[in-house]
């Protein structure tokens, strides 16, 4: 096989990844039933970030492929992108002054 055909990943690195990611999917809970929350570390911060900035919605390859390569769950990622684009919604609405009083504009779709 020449070099430009070789696959990405070997047997072994796929089935220890296939392995790897199974007891990633399952649910965490403490003893009280309580869900453990994960914390992402400064470096993994970092790198969430830098595609943020580029890309508030990365697609399911891209979050697929941090999530292996920090070794957390896919759900944890998405979660992590949820909350950055409900924040960064919020403060643009903070920015543009608090409209929270006067009520939506009606959508032109229902209208008369």
């Amino acid at each position: 096989m020449s070099a430009s055909n070789a696959p990405l990943l070997t047997r072994d690195e796929v089935s220890r990844l296939s392995s790897r990611r199974s007891s990633l999917d399952a649910p965490r809970s403490t003893p009280t039933g309580k869900r453990e929350y994960h914390r992402f570390t400064p470096q993994q911060e970092r790198e969430l970030w830098e595609l943020f900035q580029t890309c508030k919605h990365p697609s399911c390859v891209d979050r697929r492929d941090l999530a292996l390569r920090f070794g957390v769950r896919e759900k944890n990622v998405e979660n992590w992108f949820n909350n950055r684009r409900r924040e960064w919604g919020e403060r643009r609405i903070e920015r543009r002054g608090d409209r929270s009083s006067s009520p939506p504009p009606p959508s032109r779709r229902h209208r008369a």
